[in-house]
């Protein structure tokens, strides 16, 4: 009796990253929300208002930007 033999390894389809990139990445995305969060902070509550948000809003909101 025969037996077929299959081999399961083969490159892998995602490349490995490098660490500095997803380190400038990570620091790019960080500071976004840094200067998102500060920009909001200093609106006054009436500028807020009239971009429909409240002061509860600005962290969330600050969180979503990206570089």
């Amino acid at each position: 009796m025969a037996m077929a033999a299959f081999t399961t390894i083969r490159p892998s389809d995602v490349p490995i990253k490098n660490p500095f990139v997803s380190l400038v990445k990570f620091y790019k995305n960080w500071n976004a929300v840094r200067q998102t969060r500060e920009t909001l902070n200093n609106l006054s509550a009436r500028e807020l208002a009239d971009i429909g948000m409240t002061r509860g809003d600005i962290e969330n909101f600050a969180r979503r930007a990206r570089a």
